[in-house]
């Protein structure tokens, strides 16, 4: 079965105005997500994490290297071609409102994921039940608070039920218990195929949820490891590992 999303000796340069090229934040990436895996990206800030997400749905293009979605390189897509995969690939903002459409009530917007992914109404029904968002439904989001608008993004995304999802941090300010009840939402209500990345600056979080660490630096991956036997072989990823209670033996 081919990999969901697959990176190969992919390079990225953001443009400048004033440079040909500008500085480059991804280098050489190689990595490879199967359908129905779970892989957590950690790192510090301004490593290149977010920077893969958007390359992964198709908003960056790599500058090298090559980026293939479902078994087919991307580097010859039309934009058609961009519209079908996209149908399939899913992301979660670090701003959950990017996935709002202002003054629109969340019934309206979650009817019309459903309408346009072909998802049954009783899958609605379950989806707000599961993430509480049932005296939201009559609100648009400038009326709900920040856990509001990251559950109702969350709804909106599972209702397209995506082969691929990108999660950008997608509990970045919450608290521990309703963080870990939107992780469990998630592992509930996506296909059991569905492959995900998750973005994340907590190695505790990452080692429950995921099946793989991949550690970023500088725009490089450092260690691709077995969330469940981590061997390390940089000290930031020892260090990372330690703050979720991982013990070098």
């Amino acid at each position: 079965m081919s990999a969901a999303l697959s990176l190969q000796g992919v390079c990225t340069r953001y443009p400048a105005a004033w440079l040909q090229s500008g500085p480059v934040v991804l280098h050489e990436i190689d990595l490879e997500v199967a359908p129905g895996e779970r892989v957590a990206i950690l790192g510090p800030s301004g490593g290149g994490k977010s920077t893969l997400a958007r390359l992964a749905v198709g908003l960056l293009r790599p500058s090298s290297g090559a980026l293939c979605l479902f078994g087919a390189d991307t580097a010859t897509w039309s934009r058609n071609d961009w519209r079908s995969a996209r149908s399939r690939i899913q992301l979660i903002p670090q701003d959950p409102s990017a996935l709002m459409i202002p003054g629109v009530s969340l019934e309206l917007a979650l009817s019309e994921s459903a309408t346009i992914h072909g998802t049954p109404k009783e899958v609605i029904d379950r989806i707000v039940k599961a993430l509480s968002l049932g005296a939201c439904l009559d609100s648009p989001p400038e009326a709900l608070s920040g856990g509001e608008l990251r559950r109702a993004g969350i709804a909106r995304v599972l209702l397209a039920r995506p082969s691929l999802l990108i999660a950008d941090e997608p509990t970045a300010g919450l608290d521990l218990p309703l963080a870990g009840r939107l992780l469990d939402v998630l592992e509930e209500h996506l296909d059991a195929s569905c492959a995900q990345v998750h973005i994340t600056h907590d190695p505790r979080t990452a080692r429950r949820t995921c099946t793989r660490l991949i550690i970023m630096a500088g725009g490089r991956i450092l260690d691709d490891l077995d969330a469940a036997a981590p061997a390390p072989t940089h000290d930031l990823s020892r260090a990372l590992l330690r703050a979720s209670g991982w013990r070098d033996t």
